[in-house]
């Protein structure tokens, strides 16, 4: 079996114009180069919905999991015993995947049987047993009798509303000076950045990117995916809300690209020049709280930003029905469960989900920590 890229298939026209829309899309193919038909069309459906880096990781979880099934007459014969054989067995003890690959393979599986039992090819999906979380977990109570660390999150969190202080904070030295510092700051806020990945991201890529969302979305400001080659090397993308690509538009139309063509760095000198120093985020973000009256919290800066960004993360999963341990280490690129689980104890506290506290304070003390953890999030 293979994933095989297929190139400009078309998936809708316009009703009044016939103008036709196509798009790129995996697909996946038996030893006799015949299509597993449900697995592609579910690629398919996936592609008109999310970007062709993400279908491919579909594609390739999809093609492992066909591979296995395949001696079980592929996913109509998989039993909840051969699932949680392949996940528990194949995936983390032979394969020695780490928690987030775990993650994304669950995920990719819990879709596609929700698609099928949506699209009518199951009558009710299968009640599988999708836990893994208490295969990495050993030292949870450990983690959550260090409640300093929540309470110092919760002096380094900033709110909205002291957000756009601290944006209003920036001095106007020159109009692209300002521009340029308020987006450094929104990309931390808004997206979660490392005060040194701001200066990585190239302006050829950032614009192709936003306006090839905005075009998919009949011309709307769209919430767009960038790419980017974080802390270790790890590679992960971004994502900009509708907002954010609308003004980093207008920033590099009306701005950068006014300036010298010297570098590709979208943040730049005012002779279009890489900037060069790694501490320019922190510099702009002290500053800013200074002009606003903002206090900080101890030799705590840019990062501030980042770690307001992922508490916001988790409450915009609860309110839109996503998965938060598994939104948080990819937007975020944690490799801890310990982090995750740290953002999602502090969300809890901030915004008094009850139920959650409950489980935590009951994980807390008993001696089944991984049932309670995985009966509530897996």
């Amino acid at each position: 079996m293979r994933k095989v890229l297929v190139k400009s298939c078309k998936y809708a026209s316009s009703p009044f114009t016939n103008e036709s829309r196509y798009l790129d899309v995996y697909i996946l193919l038996k030893e006799d180069k015949q299509i597993l038909w449900h697995e592609s069309l579910f690629l398919c459906d996936m592609a008109q919905r999310y970007t062709l880096n993400t279908i491919k990781g579909y594609a390739n979880d999809l093609l492992s999991f066909c591979i296995m099934s395949q001696a079980f007459g592929g996913w109509k014969g998989i039993r909840v015993s051969d699932m949680t054989g392949y996940i528990h067995a194949e995936l983390f003890q032979k394969r020695k995947y780490s928690l987030a690959t775990i993650m994304r393979h669950v995920e990719t599986l819990k879709k596609f049987y929700t698609w099928l039992e949506q699209k009518g090819y199951l009558i009710v999906a299968p009640d599988f047993n999708w836990s893994y979380r208490h295969l990495f977990i050993k030292s949870y109570t450990e983690y959550l009798s260090s409640s300093h660390r929540h309470s110092s999150l919760l002096s380094l969190y900033i709110t909205h509303e002291t957000f756009k202080k601290i944006l209003a904070g920036v001095q106007p030295k020159s109009r692209f000076i300002k521009i340029r510092n308020q987006l450094a700051l929104k990309l931390g806020y808004l997206c979660g950045t490392r005060a040194s990945e701001v200066l990585t991201l190239t302006t050829s890529h950032v614009y192709h990117a936003i306006l090839e969302a905005k075009d998919k979305n009949n011309g709307i400001w769209a919430a767009t995916a960038i790419k980017l080659v974080g802390k270790g090397g790890t590679e992960r993308h971004l994502y900009f809300p509708p907002s954010l690509c609308e003004s980093v538009a207008y920033y590099i139309r009306n701005l950068r690209f006014k300036l010298p063509q010297k570098s590709d760095a979208l943040l730049c000198t005012r002779t279009g020049t890489s900037i060069k120093d790694t501490k320019f985020a922190s510099t702009v973000f002290f500053s800013a709280c200074r002009e606003a009256n903002v206090a900080t919290v101890g030799s705590q800066g840019y990062h501030r930003l980042r770690k307001s960004y992922g508490t916001n993360l988790v409450n915009e999963c609860y309110e839109s029905g996503d998965n938060p341990w598994v939104e948080i280490p990819r937007r975020l690129g944690h490799k801890s469960l310990h982090t995750t689980l740290m953002y999602i104890q502090f969300d809890a506290l901030l915004n008094n989900r009850s139920n959650v506290l409950t489980d935590l304070k009951l994980a807390k003390n008993t001696t089944t920590t991984s049932k309670i953890v995985k009966k509530k999030y897996d």
